[in-house]
């Protein structure tokens, strides 16, 4: 199973933390907890990758949302089960990996959602995630880049974070689908930006067992 995918959002705010596991263009379930410590989220999340895994096959990749002190203590305490699991944190706040186009690697992983949807991505039915996948409005930067509309306005029109929104954008994100090559003209970026590439263990291999285009 590749793609399981953790988003911690602050289970002390009231927020969710959500997993969501994935095979090629099917989500298969969203699992949400509340005011679980770091180390049962954790275990949660095992527990989820546990339901979804083939006994035969290799580790499942757990991609966690590392820009806060939780989703790092989260990380910590998902080594744990490194024979069962590939933890890979992102830092969804960082540079995007298409910097021409996207100011953060957030935008650039809603708008990788977006045409994962389009080409045929399914999801569980979940009247939250439907609600918080059609909210979110864009705009353009000074730079004409795409910006998604920031998590603090989205709270404020749902009345709650997107949180299962933003783990379904981290559990599709494939950088060796969703990362064209940079332009010629670039070549700084280019360089910069493909030794990111190198050191970023998601961001490079296909996924030799998925069953579809990314999984």
């Amino acid at each position: 199973m590749r793609g399981t995918s953790l988003k911690c959002a602050g289970s002390w705010s009231g927020d969710d933390a959500v997993a969501i596991p994935r095979r090629g263009f099917k989500a298969i379930e969203v699992a949400a907890w509340n005011g679980l410590s770091e180390e049962k989220l954790a275990f949660e999340v095992m527990q989820v990758v546990r339901r979804h895994r083939h006994p035969r096959e290799p580790k499942a990749a757990v991609k966690v949302d590392a820009c806060g002190g939780i989703g790092i203590r989260v990380v910590h305490f998902l080594l744990a089960y490194s024979e069962e699991i590939e933890v890979i944190p992102v830092n969804v706040a960082e540079r995007a990996r298409l910097p021409n186009e996207f100011p953060l690697l957030r935008d650039q992983l809603w708008f990788a959602l977006r045409d994962w949807l389009k080409a045929g991505g399914a999801i569980p039915e979940d009247s939250k995630l439907a609600a918080e996948l059609t909210a979110p409005k864009f705009e353009f930067d000074m730079l004409q880049r795409r910006k998604v509309e920031s998590k603090d306005h989205l709270r404020k029109r749902l009345k709650r974070s997107p949180d299962r929104a933003d783990a379904l954008a981290l559990c599709v994100w494939e950088p060796a689908i969703f990362q064209p090559d940079y332009p010629d003209d670039d070549a700084g970026s280019d360089e910069a930006d493909g030794e990111a590439a190198r050191l970023d263990p998601y961001g490079g291999a296909l996924d030799p067992y998925a069953g579809g285009i990314g999984v």
